[in-house]
C-alpha cells in the first residue's frame, strides 16, 4: 500500500502522488502501528483549500471534505478512536469560514478538533484584518488553528529541482 495509487493534480499538472493511507483509515492505522504511533491528527492537504475559487464553491468543497474526514475519524469500527480531524474552511470569505468552524467544530455530534489554514490567502498574510477576525472567532470558540505553510514562491523556477520547493520554500513561507 506504499506505492502511489492516486495523483493529486494542480490544474492539469501532476502535483504529488498519494497512497491509500490518505483516504482509508484501516491502511492509515496499519502505518501508525508500524511506526509505533497511537494517535494522529488528520486533515486534507492544502492544495484542496480551493481559495482561488468562488467562495460559495470553496464552502461546498470544505463542507464535503469536512463531513468525510469527521465521519472517517469518528467511525470507531475503522479509526478505533485514534484519528482526529482538522477541518478546512473557505478562508477567502471570513463569514463563511466562521460558520463552517462552528458547524464542524462546535456541535454536539462528531466534530473536528480544530481547523487547518495556510500561511496566506492569496496576497493576504496572517496579519490581514479579516484573518485576525477569523483567529478571534476561533479563540472565542476554543478552536485550535494549525497554520500550514503552502503555495511556496518558487523563486522564478530555481526551487523546482530536487524538491527544493519543499525543503527551502516551505521554511521560507
Amino acid at each position: 500500500d506504499h506505492h502511489a495509487s492516486a495523483m493529486l493534480m494542480k490544474g492539469d499538472k501532476d502535483f504529488r502522488p498519494i497512497n491509500k493511507a490518505c483516504w482509508d483509515a484501516k491502511t492509515r492505522l496499519k502505518d501508525l502501528d508500524a511506526a509505533g504511533i497511537h494517535h494522529q491528527i488528520v486533515c486534507a492537504t492544502p492544495i484542496l483549500f480551493q481559495w482561488d475559487r468562488d467562495p460559495v464553491h470553496a464552502a461546498a468543497v470544505s463542507q464535503h471534505m469536512n463531513d468525510y474526514i469527521v465521519e472517517a475519524c469518528h467511525d470507531r469500527s475503522t479509526s478505533q478512536g485514534r484519528l482526529h480531524a482538522l477541518c478546512q474552511v473557505p478562508l477567502q470569505d471570513i463569514d463563511l469560514s466562521c460558520r463552517e468552524v462552528e458547524r464542524v467544530c462546535c456541535n454536539d455530534g462528531p466534530s473536528a478538533v480544530g481547523v487547518q489554514i495556510g500561511n496566506h490567502v492569496g496576497n493576504k498574510d496572517l496579519d490581514d484584518e479579516g484573518l485576525i477576525t477569523f483567529f478571534q472567532h476561533c479563540a472565542e470558540k476554543d478552536v485550535p488553528v494549525l497554520v500550514h505553510p503552502w503555495d511556496m514562491n518558487m523563486l522564478d523556477g530555481r526551487l523546482e529541482k530536487y524538491m527544493m520547493g519543499w525543503t527551502v520554500g516551505m521554511p521560507l513561507e
